[in-house]
């Protein structure tokens, strides 16, 4: 087991230049109550994004994961904890699922539930925070790598009443019990919750709109989005903890996917010219040559892109291969045959001779 909690003191980061305080940092503390073996970090903030990322360093640190781990109740863990049951934050259940632990929030305003959290925080802020009471530090990085130094000392420190240090302890109790962590690194990521789902079968985050399948139209639903530096972010929508619609993520416009409309949408979406030269374009030059010719004619525009996606989904029906699909138009193109009709009635007599042969 795990206790954690966030010290009461913060430490400033100052601005070298100007000496102004640019944060207050939050310190992260953990500790083994087995063994007494204690760990802390700094932070930003206690926003879920840094208390997820304190998890990752601390299970790292570690070098395991235990079976269960006992919290606060700050929203970055716990949304709700009353008489009516426990609502665990999304992001935090996730990343509980992803190390396989138990979560067990203390009770509110009962700090003997997690007393050796508590005791922690006192001996890092008597043992560590206290010796850097005078000291202006300009970045994080640097807090941390001192955090890490006087950690050190903390965990190999030993005296005459324990001459075993909290270390030593560690490596006979606790370390033997806690789990391998997983082959995969846990992903940070932001959580956005209670977003209402409009009749328009979309939700707006930040100013990007994103759809998701008609059917959940006013439904409330929870978004979550990744920052991996490796990969293009993507924005995942769960209702009730379920995926229901993934998109990569955007900074503006909006990202739709053509199976979450209903089929009338669907229909219309079709018959849109964009997507018809889309189409073509992924066929070859001949095709996006004779789609642009066709379209070319204004008096008939209308009727040529309804024909056109006629042909369009009797080619995608019979499977009809894209070098074949070339063929037909090249076909029509030496031939000089620009009617619509006259095209289609070319691939149903060329698609008839093969099936035939």
């Amino acid at each position: 087991m795990v206790q954690v909690d966030f010290c009461g003191r913060k430490v400033p980061i100052y601005n070298e230049r100007t000496g102004t305080v640019i944060v207050e940092a939050e310190i992260f503390v953990a500790i083994l109550p087995a063994s007494g073996y204690i760990y802390c970090t700094a932070v930003p903030s206690q926003k879920a994004e840094d208390w997820q990322l304190c998890h990752i360093r601390m299970f790292e640190f570690f070098g395991g994961a235990p079976l269960k781990l006992v919290t606060d109740n700050l929203k970055s863990a716990v949304i709700s904890h009353n008489s009516t049951g426990i609502q665990i934050n999304p992001s935090y259940s996730e990343r509980a699922d992803h190390y396989d632990i138990i979560i067990a929030p203390s009770r509110p305003h009962k700090p003997k539930d997690k007393s050796m959290a508590e005791l922690a925080v006192r001996i890092v802020q008597m043992d560590i925070l206290a010796k850097l009471r005078n000291h202006r530090l300009f970045s994080l990085d640097e807090l941390n790598h001192t955090l890490s130094q006087e950690l050190c000392k903390l965990n190999t420190k030993t005296t005459k009443r324990y001459p075993e240090s909290r270390y030593v302890c560690f490596s006979k109790t606790d370390e033997q019990f806690l789990n391998p962590l997983p082959a995969k690194a846990y992903e940070i990521c932001q959580w956005f919750y209670n977003l209402k789902v409009t009749e328009f079968y979309m939700i707006t985050l930040e100013h990007a709109s994103y759809f998701v399948p008609y059917q959940f139209m006013g439904q409330r639903v929870n978004v979550k989005l990744t920052d991996n530096k490796l990969t293009d972010n993507k924005v995942l929508v769960y209702l009730h903890r379920e995926l229901i619609a993934e998109h990569q993520h955007i900074t503006t416009g909006s990202s739709i996917l053509h199976e979450h409309m209903p089929r009338n949408h669907q229909l219309q979406d079709e018959m849109q010219s964009d997507k018809l030269l889309a189409w073509a374009q992924n066929i070859g030059k001949q095709t996006v040559h004779m789609v642009q010719k066709i379209m070319q004619n204004k008096s008939g525009y209308a009727n040529n892109l309804k024909k056109l996606n006629q042909l369009k989904r009797y080619l995608l029906e019979h499977k009809v291969p894209n070098m074949q699909i070339e063929q037909g138009f090249d076909y029509a193109q030496r031939l000089n045959i620009c009617a619509v009709d006259r095209i289609i009635s070319v691939f149903k007599i060329k698609f008839t001779k093969r099936q035939s042969i």
